[in-house]
């Protein structure tokens, strides 16, 4: 869910400033959009990172399950801001990656991954029905895949920004794609999820027009109106709630 780490990068940011410490960098391996987008698999060192992040997850998991140990570590500032610093630069990584992959100038919110690599692992235990997935490890995955836009990721996307023009352009970009009917003058939670596959959930199981696929979500067409407002986009404001504040619409409609 591509959305979060947007609002939780300016989080980030936020405390470690908050710190008033001055580390060195993290380091990090800068890539060009065109290195990127042309790799067929999710580079290793990517794919080391999310195992380790994932096994982590895995042991804490286990270790808290029916009580706790009561085992504390103490942590400085300058623990914190280290690991923040890391933790920004990485975030900062994923929505650039997000936006190439996207190629609309919008933020996603979905992405789908594909595993081509994986084995199963031997157990002297009977398989339980409808959860063999938890015996395969996963060695390698494809590419991420796209999914179409929702309104979601711009909702996000314009929470960070720096200037009014770069939040501007996202608006401006978003009244281009096909979020917004120009005939209704609304806008829609997503675009056509046409031709998607159904493994990536429910809202594969409703016709166009009905809840998450391509309907008008009022509550989700007032958080981009809110935003609109944030970013200082006060005449986009106002031609947008003509058509989409409920008090504006035609009753016999």
């Amino acid at each position: 869910h591509v959305p979060f780490p947007y609002e939780f990068s300016t989080m980030l940011f936020a405390v470690n400033s908050a710190l008033h410490k001055y580390l060195n960098p993290a380091n990090t391996r800068v890539e060009s959009k065109d290195e990127f987008l042309s790799l067929t698999h999710v580079p290793k060192q990517d794919f080391e990172l999310w195992d380790a992040v994932n096994t982590a997850k895995e042991k804490y998991r286990e270790g808290i399950v029916g009580k706790l140990s009561g085992y504390k570590k103490r942590w400085t500032p300058e623990d914190v801001s280290k690991s923040m610093q890391k933790m920004i630069i990485r975030l900062k990584e994923g929505q650039q990656r997000a936006l190439w992959l996207s190629q609309t100038g919008i933020a996603p919110t979905y992405f789908y991954f594909n595993a081509d690599g994986y084995y199963q692992k031997e157990s002297k235990e009977q398989p339980v029905p409808y959860h063999t997935a938890f015996d395969t490890i996963v060695t390698s995955f494809e590419m991420p895949s796209i999914l179409p836009l929702f309104l979601e990721g711009p909702v996000r996307q314009m929470k960070i920004l720096d200037s009014t023009e770069e939040k501007r352009q996202v608006h401006d970009d978003v009244l281009g794609s096909t979020l917004y009917d120009s005939k209704l003058g609304l806008y829609l939670i997503s675009e056509s999820l046409e031709g998607q596959p159904i493994t990536i959930g429910r809202m594969m199981a409703f016709p166009p027009g009905w809840l998450e696929n391509q309907s008008v979500w009022t509550h989700m067409s007032y958080k981009y109106y809110l935003e609109l407002i944030r970013a200082g986009l006060y005449d986009e404001f106002f031609t947008a709630i003509k058509t989409g504040l409920v008090p504006f619409m035609n009753a016999k409609v």
